[in-house]
């Protein structure tokens, strides 16, 4: 079962929700194909065709069964749904996947009606193309969305090329990821002929595990955001996609 959440509509997006009761035998493919689906076809009923963002809250994201991972489901599900779509890697939305801290899957979607610039990181393989190693399925989604003066940052990590660095450190990841945002910035200005500041941007960090930091890494966890992202941060506790990985963070930037 789940609960809807009612949509919001504009001339230029269309959001769209679904919060899933919590279920331990909930079948997280299945539900997330079908899902998508259902969200596509309402969205393109009212002429907004174009998944601009998508967050994707997994229950027990990094939990196995029998040898599959749900994140491994989710992604399973999500490309299944695409595949029958039509859609190839240049439609694949800005988005984040994470844990459910409450233990029920939601999905928040922007849908617009006409397609975003798609902006890479050269020093990150994309997604899609990761190897087998970490899972059947690759995630579907870019690493940022460019669309009228605001760009999308996906949820971005410690990671180079397909590999996670500094695994299982929470201030080597924040600077390896302080580094893939500001390269993500960095396209996005070349491909929009517009200026983007971290420190004017508004961002969401996901910690792993955050209520058991101690108080003192939490106040030196905020005092790097702060002086490196600026005070329109939001620290949210969250598994990360990948069990060695502590932190990721998600962003919105309006471009002048």
């Amino acid at each position: 079962m789940e609960h809807h959440v009612p949509d919001f509509e504009n001339s230029n997006y269309f959001t769209y929700e679904h919060v899933f009761e919590k279920d331990e035998k909930l079948n997280i493919e299945d539900e997330t194909f079908l899902f998508y689906l259902k969200a596509f076809s309402l969205a393109q009923s009212k002429g907004y065709g174009f998944l601009l963002r998508a967050w994707n809250f997994i229950p027990q994201i990094n939990h196995f069964v029998n040898g599959l991972e749900n994140y491994q489901r989710f992604c399973r599900g999500r490309k299944r749904a695409y595949e029958l779509l039509g859609l190839q890697s240049d439609d694949f939305p800005a988005a984040s996947a994470v844990g459910a801290a409450n233990g029920q899957m939601r999905f928040q979607f922007i849908f617009s009606k006409s397609c975003s610039v798609k902006v890479n990181n050269p020093v990150q393989v994309e997604a899609y193309h990761y190897p087998a190693t970490y899972g059947p399925t690759p995630p579907s989604f870019a690493r940022a969305a460019f669309f009228e003066q605001t760009l999308y940052i996906s949820g971005t990590a410690s990671i180079r090329g397909h590999q996670t660095i500094y695994p299982l450190d929470l201030f080597g990841q924040l600077q390896s990821t302080f580094e893939n945002l500001e390269i993500i910035i960095k396209q996005a200005q070349r491909k929009s002929n517009k200026t983007f500041r971290m420190l004017d941007s508004k961002w969401r960090i996901y910690v792993r595990d955050y209520p058991n930091l101690s108080e003192e890494v939490q106040q030196a966890l905020h005092q790097k955001i702060e002086q490196r992202l600026g005070l329109d941060s939001e620290f949210v506790q969250a598994d990360i996609c990948r069990s060695e990985l502590l932190i990721e963070i998600e962003g919105i930037s309006y471009g002048v």
